[in-house]
């Protein structure tokens, strides 16, 4: 009776480190995906400040064309 005792303590043991080191790895994984979150909006928000850039001269083009 006692080996299932120490068997059980042990089990309980090793289940406690598992789930903290699972705890980490979402916690990790948490982070990369507010970092790829961060980056995805700054490209979205470059992207558009580029494509204002390259309208912005069109129409600068357009306009000293006419004259």
């Amino acid at each position: 009776m006692s080996t299932l005792k120490e068997h059980e303590r042990l089990c309980e043991q090793r289940f406690s480190e598992v789930n903290r080191r699972l705890g980490s790895v979402e916690a990790k994984i948490d982070e990369i995906h507010a970092t790829i979150d961060g980056f995805q909006k700054y490209l979205l928000q470059l992207s558009v400040k580029f494509a204002l850039g390259i309208f912005s001269l069109v129409c600068a083009a357009v306009f000293v064309i006419k004259l």
